[in-house]
Parts: structure tokens; sequence; C-alpha cells
């Protein structure tokens, strides 16, 4: 849990608040930021779609290769990547090479890496361990990593106008320095996953576990549209940069209360009211989050707009945290605990990550080339989310059927 809660430092940092950094350091217009955006999302499904094979791989190429020397070079990669804004700062203090590339190069890196990193983390986690005991760790998961990525955006806040360099040079250290720590903490691999006999689980997870890895690319496409929003958004409700990732961050802060009710009751557990209850509140969070700038055409108040925004973004990360638990703890109790089922999830995710920028770019594109009026940008964005929110749910709808989740009328 140590680990995992300084890594998720990171997370935040580099793949949630590094628009934020973008836009007030190198000036990124919001078609820039989708991009990077996508960028992440394709770096993310390749290293954790190909965390498994790629470990397999290396285990045969070089004998004695075990998870955690994998972990140690993981960590030193993670860390060297987060020198890539200072090396850049030096090099155009030097007259070398300016321009926003350490940008690009350190997110292109990082979502890399951190797609091994995460299914890696979650071998470990949950490997040797089902029923009670997996319910209680994954939950303790979920509530660890969650709780640092609010505290990096917090932190980001009073940093990003003047320090924004220094504090990806800190994570930078905290990296390195967790290498140090697998060396000493860790047992050499995850311990192999077991199904107790005494508490099998029921046929309906394996169904859920189908939904589940649906809707979860479908979360992540959603926050992938909002964090590249989110800033152009906020400069118009006159958010200064200091405080943006404060406000952004009022879905973030809920996802963790949502994560711990989860870890503790188990009500969730086998029912369909979980996917039902998450999609709905992602769905309509999210709506209320883009349109609360429209407020300003019908008279609304900046203020009331941006508590607007603040309340959808915590609706709508009430709706990723249950999304998101079912899936993990459904793909680690019916996947099988290993490398490939975590990684299976993280790709998952990486999807999302891909698919969420191009929601917003498309609209913006289109209001740039004239085709679209500036008014209805926030509206085509909610349409593009909404077409993919069907094409899901009518994806699934055949399988439901077969399995008898839902009934035909009579």
């Amino acid at each position: 849990m140590i680990f995992t809660f300084l890594n998720s430092l990171g997370t935040g940092l580099v793949m949630n608040g590094i628009f934020f950094v973008a836009k007030s350091m190198y000036s990124f217009a919001d078609t820039s930021n989708y991009l990077l955006g996508m960028v992440m999302g394709v770096a993310y499904i390749v290293g954790a779609a190909g965390a498994g094979g790629m470990i397999a791989r290396l285990r045969t190429r070089f004998a004695g290769l075990n998870g955690r020397g994998i972990l140690i070079a993981v960590m030193l990669l993670l860390g060297a990547t987060c020198l890539f804004p200072l090396a850049g700062v030096w090099l155009a203090s030097l007259g070398i090479v300016g321009g926003p590339w350490a940008v690009w190069t350190l997110v292109i890196c990082y979502s890399l890496v951190t797609g091994v990193l995460w299914p890696m983390t979650e071998a470990y986690l949950s490997g040797g361990k089902s029923g009670a005991g997996l319910r209680h760790d994954v939950g303790l998961f979920n509530v660890v990593w969650s709780s640092a990525v609010v505290l990096s955006f917090w932190s980001l806040s009073p940093l990003i106008e003047r320090f924004a360099i220094e504090a990806l040079t800190g994570m930078a250290a905290i990296h390195l320095l967790l290498a140090f720590y697998v060396f000493k903490a860790f047992q050499a691999d995850p311990a192999p996953h077991i199904h107790a006999h005494d508490e099998p689980h029921p046929p309906v997870y394996g169904q859920l576990l189908v939904v589940l890895r649906r809707l979860l690319p479908l979360a992540y496409v959603i926050s992938s549209v909002l964090a590249p929003y989110l800033p152009g958004a906020m400069e118009q409700l006159s958010v200064t940069t200091t405080y943006q990732p404060l406000v952004a961050s009022a879905w973030l802060a809920p996802r963790v209360v949502a994560f711990f009710l989860l870890q503790h009751w188990h009500g969730w557990q086998g029912k369909w009211a979980l996917p039902v209850a998450g999609t709905t509140m992602l769905v309509l969070g999210f709506a209320v989050a883009v349109l609360s700038p429209l407020g300003l055409s019908v008279g609304m108040t900046k203020g009331a707009c941006i508590g607007a925004m603040m309340a959808g973004l915590a609706c709508f990360g009430l709706g990723k945290a249950t999304i998101y638990a079912g899936a993990l703890y459904y793909a680690m109790e019916v996947g099988a605990a290993e490398v490939d089922a975590g990684g299976t999830h993280e790709a998952l995710i990486g999807v999302g990550y891909l698919v969420g920028p191009l929601c917003g770019l498309a609209p913006l594109l289109a209001v740039q080339a004239g085709y679209l009026p500036q008014r209805w940008f926030q509206l085509a964005v909610i349409l593009s989310v909404t077409t993919i929110l069907i094409g899901v749910l009518a994806s699934l709808m055949p399988a439901l059927f077969r399995r008898g989740a839902v009934r035909p009328m009579a």
C-alpha cells in the first residue's frame, strides 16, 4: 500500500494534472491538450496490453529475472522520465532546443511504463488471495491510490504557476527511492492465484465482469474528455490557474468516499444494481459538468456555474468509482489475480484514455473549421459521449438476454 500510494502521486501529477501544467507552462491550446490525451491513451494501451507477454519474454531471455527485478527497472524508468521537463528547461537555457517536446516525451514514456506498473502491482496485491481477503485488499487498494491522486491535485494547485518543474523533479526522486524500497520489501514474485474451495464465486460474477469490462472504458472515455476540457472551461468561468486543480478535484474526493464505502459494504457484490447506478451517475454528472459554462448565457452567476460544475464532477466521481471497483474486483476474482488479468483491466482503461479525447477534439475542430457554432460545442461533446454509451449498451444486450440478466417483457 505504501508502494501504491507513492506511485499514485505520479499518476495524479502526470496523467491527470499534466493538462494544467501544459496549459500554464507551455500555453497549450485545447486542441493540443486533446491530442496529448490521445497520445497518453495509445502509450498506456501498449504498455498494459503487452505487460504479460513482455515479462514472459524477459524472463525467458534472462535467467533469474523475477518480478521484483522488473519492478525495480520500472521505478528507475519512471524516475528518469519525470526529469524530461527539467532537462527541457536546461537545454532551452543553453539555446540547444526549446518548446514543449519535454511534455510530449514525458507523457508518452510515463504512460507506457505505468501500463506495465499497475498490472504487476495488482498481481502482487491479489496473488494467493480470494474471497474475503481479496475483497478487503482490493477495496483498500482503491482507497489508497485514489487518495493519493487527490493529494497530488491539491499539492499541484500552489505549484502549478511557478514550481511545476520542481514538482515533477520531486516525483522523480520518489520513484528512484521506491526502486530501493522494492528491493528491500517485495518478495521475488507475486503469489499464485488460488480459488478458495469454500468460497467459489457464483456464475453471475462472470456475467458482471463482462458488463463492467465494457463500462470501464466508457468511464475513462468520459474522464478523458473532462481532463483536457476542464482547463478551458474554467477559464471561461474566470477560475484562476492556481485554483483550477482544486476545482477539478471535485470528482476525485467523492471517488475516495465511494471506494471506502464499497470496501466496507459488500452488499453490491453479485448485484446488477452496481453497474446500473454507476452508469447513471457517470453520465448525469458528466452532462452537468460539461454544460455548466452555458449557465452564463441564461443569467447564472459565475459562482453558480462553478458550483454546478463541481456538483456534476462529484456525481461523476461516484459513478466512476462504482464501475472501477466492480470491474477490478471481478477481474481479480474471476480472471485470476495474475499480470494478464490486471493487464486486461488496465488496457481497457487505456482504451478510454484514447477514445475520450477524440470526443472533445472532433467537435473542437468542427468549431475551428466553422462547421459548428461555438455555442453548440458542449452539446456536441455530450452527443459524442452519448453515442459511445448507446453503442456500449447495445453491444451488451445480446449477452445479457442470453444469460437471463435481462428478461424480455411478456
